[in-house]
């Protein structure tokens, strides 16, 4: 009687843990705060507060979606000669020696909208990465994150990158896992997926950015049917099919685009670049003026005076292909074209309308300006997107989650993203949770019968052998088994099996500390030599550039994983520039450092002097 309680009570056990698997729930997903601030060079940009470091020091970024870095600006980006708030316009410095936990890894060339002729290096490692204010909501902190420290102009504002794909750096041997794909590892988000749109300074009394990440704010925008398909070229992936532009003003349509486009979404960058004819096209409904110094279009104050009277609204007809096929429409108005520009691209603030005129096809781009007026939601699980028209009204917050593939909720809209995939099922259990359950329910099987054995059938068996004993007749005499009492039948032990996790345990990858280079620098971080790049047409992950090694392409696209291999030597001397290639390939220069490292703005950039030697990692002096 005490070995079948025995087995009940183990039973039990066994199912109560089951149980807890099934009720384990999704994680909710995570609504970041903005900064409440308004931030940048080329428009009133609402950025997002990320706390980088140990101790934590606050910064202010912008949002990128195109990259999955957290790029902040360093020391070396303000001179001597610059603003004396600089620091504070480019969104607050990160001094890279007051941080304990700052693992240094290199310097690298930054490819981040390299397409549209942005240049720059970086300095790489890894520290603590935290979002929003010290003191504030406590949003996620991670440790050992991937951190670039730049000084180029270029990039003014620090970044924040939502794509979760990795980054592979050729002094490693394996990918390094972005912010975000390490939120959903670790279970703090549903999935890899996110919302966000830029904000509008000029809606209401100022209405900033939203970003939630695992989901999306329901409050923001106007949801639609149209659902996009990632594009082939992963580094291009938020492209959508431009079919129509239109001009609306004072009851008169007119059309400024000819034929359908393929642009890709990026909010690293601030301006919609289109191709010359329809610049063009703006330029004569608008009265515009192209500006050569500045490539940009000027607006002086007598114009400016006519836009605003004009209040003219531009719309954009979005589809998944350049003819036919389901369609949304995206209405900017002239408010959220009115911009300024600033230091250091002009001298004095000045009104400008930001278009751009794309050399190319890899060009086309909407950036920043068009987020403002549009709700993006990308499913990095599903490969698809969604464009909505932005609302600006005072509804609260109304956050839904996005769960992973497999998943039904009630959550489900028509917005494209979360549209169900699997036939619906009467459970409400997560994917995970009813894996749990096979699992789990296997493993109690197997253990249930493992108990019987022991306790049930093998007793059994040695009492049934027991009951009848072999005899033999020797001269009359009775020879009888031994017999052995209940103690000594079981106090054999049964074989014990070990049990293996069934969870394969995560890999978290630390690099080596190198000790951080001192350096004196000027403008811009020094070159990193000589730089070979793969094609932006082969998907693969992003790769950053090793001083004098050659670069490796690797690919990793969804679940995927990939590999590559590179070598490179740094002996001899010569020059290099970062390479051109055709397609949407990474355009981009560098520039050599004469005497302090100081490089004048106003002189034309050049190629720069490969060190030579065996490929060693220039050394340079910190700012105190």
């Amino acid at each position: 009687m005490s070995s079948l309680s025995c087995l009940f009570t183990l039973c039990f056990f066994i199912i109560s843990l089951v149980a807890v698997d099934a009720n384990t729930t999704v994680p909710a997903p995570i609504s970041i705060p903005p900064s409440e601030g308004w931030n940048g060079n080329d428009g009133p940009w609402s950025t997002f507060t990320v706390r980088v470091g140990t101790p934590a020091q606050d910064v202010e970024i912008l949002i990128s979606t195109t990259s999955q870095e957290t790029l902040v600006v360093l020391p070396e980006g303000c001179l001597s000669s610059d603003p004396s708030n600089c620091g504070s316009l480019r969104g607050n410095e990160f001094i890279i020696n007051s941080s304990t936990t700052w693992a240094y890894n290199g310097l690298f060339a930054l490819t981040i909208d390299a397409n549209l002729d942005y240049s720059g290096n970086a300095e790489y490692g890894f520290d603590t990465v935290a979002l929003g204010w010290q003191g504030g909501s406590g949003g996620p902190s991670l440790k050992h994150q991937i951190v670039g420290g730049i000084a180029a102009k270029d990039y003014f504002l620090g970044l924040f990158g939502l794509t979760p794909r990795p980054t592979n750096f050729t002094t490693f041997d394996d990918p390094q896992t972005s912010f975000i794909h390490n939120l959903r590892n670790q279970s703090l988000i549903p999935s890899n997926t996110y919302g966000y749109t830029a904000g509008a300074q000029y809606m209401l009394k100022g209405v900033f950015g939203s970003l939630t990440l695992g989901g999306y704010d329901t409050s923001r925008f106007t949801p639609n049917d149209v659902i996009f398909t990632f594009d082939e070229d992963i580094s291009k992936d938020l492209t959508v099919a431009i079919q129509s532009i239109q001009m609306s003003a004072g009851g008169k349509t007119t059309s400024l685009l000819s034929s359908g486009i393929n642009s890709f979404i990026d909010t690293s960058a601030p301006h919609i670049w289109l191709p010359l004819e329809v610049c063009q096209a703006f330029e004569s409904a608008f009265g515009l003026t192209y500006d050569n110094d500045t490539d940009l279009y000027l607006v002086n104050s007598t114009l400016h005076t006519t836009l605003v009277t004009q209040n003219a609204s531009v719309s954009f007809q979005l589809s998944n292909t350049i003819n036919g096929g389901p369609t949304t429409t995206i209405v900017l108005p002239y408010a959220s074209f009115d911009l300024e520009v600033s230091w250091p691209i002009v001298e004095n603030a000045t009104k400008y309308f930001p278009i751009r005129r794309a050399s190319n096809e890899t060009q086309y781009t909407l950036g920043r300006t068009f987020l403002q007026e549009a709700y993006l939601i990308a499913d990095y699980d599903r490969n698809n997107f969604s464009v909505s028209q932005c609302v600006f009204d005072d509804s609260p917050e109304h956050i839904v989650a996005i769960e992973p593939p497999g998943e039904i909720t009630s959550n489900t809209t028509s917005n494209g993203t979360t549209t169900p995939t699997t036939t619906p099922k009467s459970s409400s259990l997560s994917g995970g949770a009813i894996g749990g359950v096979v699992a789990g329910s296997v493993i109690a099987l197997i253990a249930v019968a493992l108990l019987i054995y022991f306790f049930v059938i093998k007793p059994r068996r040695s009492k049934t052998e027991d009951s009848h004993p072999d005899t033999a007749e020797i001269e009359g005499d009775k020879i009888h088994p031994q017999q052995l009492d209940d103690n000594e039948v079981f106090s054999k032990k049964g074989h014990e099996l070990d049990a293996e996790d069934s969870q394969y345990a995560g890999h978290e990858l630390f690099g080596k500390a190198i000790p951080s280079p001192t350096h004196e620098l000027g403008g811009d971080l020094p070159s990193p030599g000589h730089i070979f790049e793969m094609p932006g047409s082969t998907p693969g992950a992003h790769e950053l550039e090793s001083p004098g090694t050659p670069a490796l392409s690797e690919v990793w696209s969804g679940g995927g994983t990939g590999s590559g291999t590179g070598t490179g030597t740094g002996t001899g001397t010569g020059t290099g520039t970062l390479e051109s290639m055709e397609g949407s390939t990474i355009v981009g220069t560098e520039r050599s450092e004469p005497g302090d490292n100081e490089y004048p703005e106003d002189k034309p950039r050049r190629p720069f002097r490969e060190a030579s030697g065996g490929g060693r990692r220039p050394r340079y002096r910190m700012a105190e």
